[in-house]
């Protein structure tokens, strides 16, 4: 049993490849997204389709919506959008709430398969079905995940479907995040 959980949700080197890739982004964003409005204050245009930056509060919606359809496994619970991001004052890349919600989805089925594993073989089905059947579909993956990030959790659903954990563990191992329960402070 893990117990109190500290989750990494990907490899470090997978890890600091979307954190290049977010501030990269963040960056040559951030000039492109504000304009003066003659005021002296800057303020925040999307670009092109959706992408850009927003306000924390755009972002928190962002969350607040993705969480509300995404469902934890029992006993589980999403942290508040405050517990994950304290600038109010910042500006946050569109879509930033939806990898948030779905990153502690899935860090949130890795754990409940790990817990699972030879203690409710229900359980233990249901988690690896979520991990094989809908994160590899969830905009997680397909939007904000590069490569790399893709083939890292392909490996270790391939290893979890033979009963090894060793990859999905790894992951807990090498990126922590803390996981709600219900009672939880």
């Amino acid at each position: 049993m893990i117990g109190v959980q500290r989750l990494r949700c990907a490899s470090a080197k997978v890890l600091m490849a979307v954190v290049v890739l977010l501030s990269a982004g963040l960056m040559a964003g951030c000039d492109a997204d504000s304009k003066e409005n003659g005021k002296g204050a800057h303020v925040r245009e999307s670009v092109g389709n959706g992408s850009g930056l927003g306000s924390y509060e755009d972002a928190q919606r962002e969350y607040e919506q993705e969480r509300s359809r995404l469902e934890l496994p029992t006993g589980m619970i999403f942290p508040e959008w405050r517990e994950l991001y304290t600038d109010e004052a910042g500006s946050y890349e569109r879509g930033t709430g939806v990898m948030e919600a779905q990153m502690y989805w899935m860090n949130a089925w890795i754990v409940e398969w790990l817990e699972q594993r030879g203690r409710d073989p229900k359980r233990e089905q249901r988690a690896l079905a979520v991990l094989r059947d809908e994160v590899p579909r969830s905009q997680l993956m397909t939007k904000y995940g590069d490569q790399g990030m893709r083939d890292y959790f392909a490996g270790c659903l391939q290893r979890a479907e033979l009963g090894d954990p060793s990859g999905y563990q790894q992951a807990i191992t090498v990126n922590e995040i803390t996981i709600k329960r219900e009672g939880d402070q």
